[in-house]
C-alpha cells in the first residue's frame, strides 16, 4: 500500500537528490520524488557494519525494507549492517512513523 499510494505516483518526474558514499561497498542514494517525497537507499555491500553521520537520516522517514532483520533499529542507532538494504520514504504529508519497519 505504502509503494503504490506514495512511491509510484512520484515517480513520474522523479530526480537524483544525492548519493553518499560511506565507505567502500556503502552508499546513501536519495531521489526526490515527483509528488514531494523523498525515497532513500541505504546498501551496505560489505561485510562490516558502516557508521552513518547524524544528520543523514531525517527522523520522520519512514524505513518501510530492511534486507536483514534489526537493520530499521540498527539504522536509528547510527548503523548500516554488514551487507544490508534498506528504504526510506519522506512523504509530502509531513511526519509519520505507520508502516515503519
Amino acid at each position: 500500500a505504502l509503494r503504490r499510494e506514495h512511491i509510484v505516483p512520484g515517480l513520474k518526474d522523479a530526480a537524483c537528490e544525492s548519493a553518499l558514499v560511506l565507505a567502500e561497498a556503502c552508499v546513501i542514494a536519495r531521489w526526490a520524488l515527483g509528488n514531494g517525497g523523498r525515497l532513500t537507499l541505504y546498501c551496505n555491500l560489505s561485510g562490516e557494519a558502516v557508521g552513518v553521520p547524524p544528520d543523514s537520516r531525517d527522523e520522520n522517514e519512514i524505513l518501510f525494507y530492511e534486507s536483514v532483520d534489526g537493520a530499521a533499529a540498527a539504522l536509528r542507532n547510527g548503523t548500516i549492517p554488514a551487507y544490508c538494504t534498506l528504504a526510506g520514504l519522506l512523504t509530502d504529508g509531513g511526519p509519520g512513523r505507520a508502516g515503519e519497519s
